[in-house]
């Protein structure tokens, strides 16, 4: 999941990820393939608390923010920001643009680990990148 997110120019991206066991370790390996300069627990995440989440988002200025959470919160939180509803998975990742500074997003992406690991399984050759 990392190499393909790295395939999509985050590099630079900030990682926040829930402080429970199982986040952090996700967080971890991304953090490892991608050398984020920002790697932080954020409370928001764990506890679903949309508000705290929101003024975080407003106080860092990233340009990419990859954010390692739960369901329901993230599914719901999508659905707030992007108006669309998603059967958000496990291991699945979002991709989301703010349209404007009053916090409205537009969706640019959904995807599901197992497409990921079929785009990067079908021959090898691609360097890490997608085509």
């Amino acid at each position: 999941m990392a190499r393909a997110l790295r395939s999509f120019g985050l590099r630079n991206a900030e990682i926040w990820y829930s402080p429970k066991e199982r986040t952090r370790q996700t967080a971890a390996a991304l953090q490892a393939e991608l050398h984020a300069p920002v790697y932080q627990a954020q409370d928001a995440l764990a506890t679903g608390n949309f508000a705290l989440l929101q003024f975080a988002w407003q106080e860092s200025h990233a340009e990419h923010v990859i954010l390692v959470g739960h369901q329901p919160f993230l599914g719901v939180w999508i659905a707030e920001l992007g108006g669309l509803h998603l059967p958000v998975a496990k291991a699945s990742v979002s991709f989301l643009r703010e349209k404007s500074s009053n916090g409205h997003f537009q969706l640019l992406g959904y995807f599901r680990e197992e497409l990921f690991q079929n785009v990067f399984t079908l021959g090898d050759n691609s360097g890490g990148k997608l085509s």
